[in-house]
């Protein structure tokens, strides 16, 4: 077959491009072959959650509930937190108010006084009386007056605890109001408003004024709130809401300058405020009082301020901490110091938090603050909680709480094993209640007797031992990795809480031994003896290893704390479990047979007729305290 040399041509140049077309199409797939392998490796995401007992509504008893437990539920696992549950509920902050169509952006942050993000107050300043805290508070009105208009908003606890104080203000407030005046230039503009609240808000002054005899008649009109009940955060949510629009007509700062004696009960709201105060650079200071190392609950020395009411001296708990977010002291009962109110320096978490959170300040208020010496009880001023030691504040303010988000706290928790060791010891509500419970007298008038009180105090010891073993078990998780804590803080609480645990552990030892070795059998120096005691010593520590391990172990953590924090309550109390020796000794002595006064007929002596004058007398007035 002949093929001409076009059609030769034609198909040259056909297969030519068949071949060239081929060619481009395999490309894609010889570098798809080439192409380096890429292996994404995609972590979980862990959950981070706060435990029940820590969410900040209820945060302010989380060391007063009680959970009763058997020996088979008191284990290890049933109470202490890990990854898996230790849970922390975050307010949600999607229900606070926009306030973007009424400020710009640049304009909250001029309002805010600062470049940055967020304002950073303090929350712990020392005061003796509601005289210095309204003079450093005219003091920071003129000083945010210097560049825009401010109104103040004065906010007042209404119930009857604070009635002294709104008096002491308003008797002072002319004063105070005459130094702004004198002390401001001449192009700066303040105005007041008061309010107070209790189960609601009220807000007293119509509008904002500088006009004294106004401000001062409405602080003396403020009535009770006896509903027992303190909105103190969503009250201030309320002024911030309601007083938005004076931000948008005159570019006014806000401050709230809030007076209180107590945590409040809506601390949930917390969260949404600390944003809605940062969005209308609202500064929020409080005149409140020192939280107690470690407890969120102060006994009040109550004497109604209104005398037609019962005068009568009654001590009545009340809300006034915690001071941290998470507890970070034992629940441990064993030395006298553990019955006794300490400052812990810093007011309750949740309105220092507040304060630090927006540039306010919180100045922590008692009116028989002392650091040289113990307070008496019986010295403590009526309507004040019966604090007894206070520290210097130049020193504690090296052991301020962790104000920072909830979120970011419990991440480095769960991140350090000696923080979570701490946390999760300190949990355990059902505590080391040794104090005024354990057998230290034994009645020996009779073998019986004797054996009688020996098993008493082995089955007290028997319920108590599985306690301390559960709490040791706990922290020991911690030790190992104590060096990398590096705050003042949470060194501070380790260390003791390792130190009073080994400290419980050595006496407890000491003690099982000395009942054991009674039952087999004393010999008194006094035929007239017939009484048992165990007192406190070191002399049984010595011959044997575990206790004498306890011993060195405890001294070696209390006096690092006492060494290394000195001034502070973590050093008070480690100071105090130094005191007292880690082991007993027994002593004999003499019991006085129980006999009962008898009259010359042989029957029991009447008591005293009651003094007929006082029963005809009218009582008085007795208030509800429990509402105070």
């Amino acid at each position: 077959m002949n093929i001409e040399k076009d059609d030769q041509a034609f198909i040259v140049s056909f297969l030519s491009h068949c071949c060239i077309l081929l060619t481009l199409s395999l490309i894609p797939i010889i570098n798809e072959r080439i192409a380096p392998t890429i292996q994404i490796v995609s972590y979980p995401v862990q959950e981070i959650i706060i435990p029940e007992s820590l969410d900040i509504e209820d945060i302010n008893t989380f060391s007063e509930e009680e959970t009763i437990l058997s020996n088979e539920e008191a284990g290890e696992e049933s109470l202490q937190i890990n990854e898996e549950n230790l849970e922390i509920e975050l307010q949600s902050v999607e229900t606070v108010e926009d306030f973007g169509d009424t400020i710009s952006n640049e304009d909250l942050m001029e309002l805010s006084g600062s470049s940055n993000e967020s304002n950073i107050g303090n929350s712990g300043v020392a005061v003796s009386g509601v005289g210095s805290a309204v003079d450093r508070l005219s003091r920071e009105i003129v000083s945010n007056a210097n560049d825009r208009p401010v109104v103040v908003f004065w906010l007042f606890d209404a119930s009857v605890s604070l009635f002294k104080q709104r008096a002491d203000i308003a008797s002072r407030f002319e004063k105070v109001l005459t130094e702004i005046e004198l002390s401001k230039n001449q192009n700066q503009q303040i105005n007041h408003i008061v309010s107070s609240f209790g189960g609601v808000l009220s807000t007293i002054t119509p509008a904002p004024t500088s006009d004294k005899d106004q401000l001062i008649k409405d602080i003396l009109s403020i009535g009770l709130d006896e509903s027992g009940i303190e909105n103190v955060f969503g009250s201030i949510q309320e002024l911030i809401s309601s007083h938005k629009n004076l931000l948008k007509k005159n570019k006014s700062r806000m401050m709230v300058i809030c007076f209180t004696d107590e945590v409040g009960d809506d601390q949930n709201k917390l969260e949404p405020l600390i944003v809605s105060a940062k969005q209308t650079g609202c500064m929020i200071y409080v005149v409140g009082v020192p939280s107690p190392f470690g407890v969120a609950k102060s006994e009040l020395k109550y004497v109604d301020p209104d005398e037609k009411y019962d005068q009568t001296e009654k001590w009545v708990q009340i809300q006034q901490g915690p001071e941290s977010f998470v507890k970070m002291t034992l629940n441990m009962k064993s030395l006298d110091i553990d019955n006794i109110l300490i400052d812990s320096g810093f007011g309750s978490y949740s309105l220092s938090r507040l304060c630090q959170n927006t540039g306010g300040l919180y100045f922590a208020l008692h009116p028989n603050r002392n650091i040289s010496h113990k307070i008496s009880k019986k010295d403590i001023d009526p309507l004040s909680s019966g604090i007894q030691y206070f520290f210097d504040p130049t020193i504690m303010f090296n052991y301020k709480p962790d104000y920072r988000s909830i979120d970011q706290q419990t991440k480095e928790i769960l991140s350090n094993k000696t923080k979570l060791a701490l946390i999760n010891a300190c949990r355990i509500e059902d505590g080391i209640n040794i104090s005024g419970n354990q057998v230290l007298k034994f009645d020996a008038r009779t073998i019986e007797s004797f054996l009688k009180s020996l098993n008493k105090a082995q089955q007290f010891s028997a319920k108590l031992d599985p306690k301390i073993a559960q709490v040791f078990s706990i922290l020991q998780n911690g030790e190992a990795t104590r060096g990398s804590v590096k705050e003042k803080v949470w060194g501070a609480s380790f260390d003791l809480a390792m130190g009073r645990i080994y400290a419980a552990k050595c006496r407890n030892e000491s003690y099982n031994l000395l009942l054991a070795e009674a039952k087999l059998g004393m010999k008194t120096e006094r035929q007239e003896s017939n009484q048992w005691e165990l007192v406190h010593t070191e002399e049984s520590i010595k011959g044997n290893s575990s206790v004498e391990k306890s011993f060195k172990l405890a001294q070696m953590y209390l006096n690092r704390v006492v060494s290394e924090h000195s001034g502070t309550p973590w050093a008070l109390v480690a100071s105090e479990e130094l005191k007292t020796p880690m082991g007993y000794k027994w002593m004999e002595g003499y019991l006085e047979p129980d006999i009962m006064k008898m009259n010359d007929n042989g029957n029991n002596i009447p008591k005293p007729p009651k003094d007929d004058e006082k029963k005809m007398l009218s009582p008085k007035l007795q208030r509800n305290v429990s509402k105070i």
